[in-house]
């Protein structure tokens, strides 16, 4: 209350949502592959939370020599809920 010196307490009650998301494959298997020998696979992302989410994918250790070895395709951005990528 303006000008009362005396204590107040707010109570805030929730509920967090954590976000979950699937990709429509456990794992990317490009066999043998010789070099300059370009292979498409193609995977999607689910977003099956509750909340919108924000993506980014990367593959770790790419990059590390002169050029990537990987390319991803819309590897940021946002799904709504229930929306795939």
């Amino acid at each position: 209350m303006e000008g009362s010196s005396e204590m107040l307490t707010l109570t805030f009650k929730g509920h967090v949502v954590a976000p979950t998301f699937k990709f429509s494959e456990e794992m990317i298997d490009f066999g043998r592959v010789s070099y300059k020998f370009p292979i498409k696979k193609t995977v999607s992302l689910t977003n099956t939370s509750e909340v919108e989410i924000t993506y980014a994918i990367r593959v770790p250790g790419d990059g590390r020599s002169l050029q990537n070895e990987f390319n991803i395709t819309n590897d940021r951005g946002k799904l709504g809920k229930n929306e795939k990528q």
